[in-house]
């Protein structure tokens, strides 16, 4: 069925109007007159026509000129067509050139005008259609350009890389899209520990970001209270199957370096495993990919182990952790930036101009590509420089002095105990649990990081000495530490029987002081708390364990056989 079209007839001559006015009705079609070209163009403004048949030769305004305003006013295509006595092929060519698109001679043959109108109407029709879908087009573009602005604001907002200041860390990220599938945070723990975090998730581009999403807030939260890197993965881990559709996986590295023992925990699944340089650039270890991404496990199947080594013989090594996308990176030639091309330029650097020697190379090596195949993110972290950052952040008041003179009246502020068993010591990480109950409870952080280190050593002297019967001497060599922690992990799977009980309150003084006294106390056979407090005295340099005890508490007693331990820490009154 043909479309019923609104038609500006135009003619000077009375005849010729309703001659045509008839042929066009007969079709089926609307039909304006107009006897001028003044009244054509007051109709066209008037009644915006879908077609104009226009006489060219009229008196006043003419056909040729009167379309030509007509082009200028119009909105959208119009079909024109010239209708006149004149057929000359100079006539045809004016005629055109003013913005006709076809001619029709005099006399009208109702045939040859019922196929150039039928025709005229459906490429109306698709001129119609293209224009409604250019519209939407651009609606589309205009929704899309301010739903890619709000989600990069929320990803800057979320990630945060402005934020990320650590002098120990560089850090190198380049999208190949305008958002970044890449994602890197750092941190510390309570007790200095540095944390790190490079995440990479399926493909790139904004779905790649937001996929990333579901780990930042577990690392940033989860490390602030203390937790470890291996209960940090596994949350992440399932906060990523939770909340991403099926065949999303993120793969990551966690990584923690304690600034006090020179140890380096790797958790690494999906990733290249990270390299551990010395002050020379030459790798000396690399982590093993023992791990697959976070998403595809569950939390059952999860693995959560980590990958530990000790960086005591190295004087000044880093450590370099990248996103698959450095490795894979290809130039204009198709060659690829691989592993020996990265450690060849580490290795033939000087130390101070390493890391701009590698970015320099990333940025050579791409140049003259409109973008990366995938996302690139890399970081060096100077451990030597942790250590020494940390030392400068635990700078704090020196030895805390008990109580002297007589017995004080004391007032209890409050009071909790927690009990654990086997089962809990296996699964739990116990000391960041003890810390948010107190800082749930005291809403001051001023001290938050002495006391993770007081739990740390009470909780760990009780479950390494007390249950586990581990002895401190293992850690003194330089595989010593790994030794240690490997024989923690096998004793702790294997132990059947055993208990820690915490006991942990409040007390204000009438002299306004307050205190917080920490009990622990493991089912084992205790140790010889006298033994090592002698040792400690004859040694010049120890870090950890009774000795940072007595160094941060107001006081530390041992009960019995040293199963039972009772440390204060000095607190704000309330």
């Amino acid at each position: 069925m043909k479309e019923n079209l609104s038609v500006l007839a135009v003619d000077d001559t009375n005849t010729s109007l309703a001659v045509l006015t008839a042929m066009l009705e007969k079709m089926g079609h609307t039909v304006v007159q107009a006897g001028s070209g003044e009244e054509a163009l007051d109709r066209f403004r008037q009644c915006q026509p879908d077609v104009v048949l226009m006489d060219v030769v009229m008196p006043g305004i003419g056909g040729l000129e009167a379309v030509r305003e007509m082009r200028r006013i119009a909105t959208e295509w119009l079909p024109i067509v010239f209708i006149t006595a004149l057929g000359q092929p100079e006539d045809v060519v004016c005629g055109i050139e003013a913005g006709g698109d076809d001619y029709l001679l005099k006399p009208v043959n109702f045939q040859i005008l019922q196929a150039k109108i039928d025709s005229l109407g459906e490429r109306l029709c698709l001129s119609r259609q293209l224009a409604a879908q250019n519209q939407l087009l651009l609606e589309f573009q205009a929704r899309n350009a301010e739903e890619q602005r709000v989600a990069a604001g929320y990803m800057q907002k979320l990630i945060a890389l402005d934020t990320l200041h650590d002098p120990a860390v560089e850090f190198y990220m380049k999208p190949a899209e305008n958002f970044c599938g890449d994602l890197i945070a750092m941190a510390r723990t309570p007790d200095n520990r540095l944390h790190l975090l490079l995440a990479d998730s399926t493909g790139h581009g904004l779905s790649a970001a937001l996929a990333a999403v579901p780990v930042i807030h577990p690392f940033y939260s989860m490390t602030e209270k203390g937790f470890g890197i291996s209960a940090i993965a596994r949350e992440m881990n399932d906060m990523v199957s939770g909340t991403l559709p099926t065949n999303h996986f993120v793969a990551a590295m966690l990584v923690a370096i304690n600034p006090h023992s020179q140890m380096i925990e790797v958790w690494s699944g999906g990733c290249p495993p990270p390299l551990v340089l010395n002050s020379k650039g030459y790798e000396v270890y690399q982590f093993s990919p023992r791990h697959l991404a976070m998403g595809i496990l569950t939390d059952e199947q999860f693995d959560a182990t980590v990958e530990c080594y000790s960086n005591h013989d190295q004087d000044d090594c880093c450590l370099l952790m990248l996103s698959d996308g450095v490795i894979e990176l290809k130039n204009t030639g198709g060659e690829q930036f691989d592993l020996e091309r990265l450690l060849q330029i580490t290795s033939t650097s000087p130390a101070s101009g390493r890391w701009k020697s590698l970015i320099a190379a990333i940025e050579e090596f791409s140049s003259g590509k409109q973008s990366a195949q995938d996302d690139i993110a890399m970081m060096m972290v100077r451990c030597l420089q942790v250590q020494r950052q940390a030392q400068r952040q635990g700078r704090r008041k020196g030895g805390r002095q008990g109580q002297n003179g007589g017995r004080r009246q004391e007032q209890l502020v409050w009071q909790f105990a927690l009990s654990l068993s086997t089962q809990h010591l296996k699964k739990l990480d116990v000391v960041p649990l003890l810390l948010d109950m107190i800082l749930q409870i005291e809403r001051n952080k001023e001290h938050r990081g002495e006391l993770f280190l007081i739990l740390s050593e009470l909780f760990n002297n009780a479950l390494d000495h007390g249950l586990l019967k581990l002895d401190s001497a293992l850690k003194r060599d330089a595989e010593g530490m790994e030794k240690y922690l490997d024989e923690r992990t096998r004793r702790l799977a294997s132990m059947q029987t055993g208990q820690i009980d915490f006991n942990l309150k409040k007390v204000v003084y009438d002299g306004g002081d307050a205190q917080l006294e920490i009990r622990v106390r493991d089912s084992g056979d205790g140790f010889d708390f006298q033994r090592v407090r002698e040792q400690i005295a004859a040694e010049t340099l120890h870090c950890g364990g009774v000795a940072l005890l007595d160094r941060v508490c107001s006081s530390v007693q041992y009960v019995g056989n040293g199963s039972e331990v009772i440390a204060c820490f000095d607190m704000p009154p309330v």
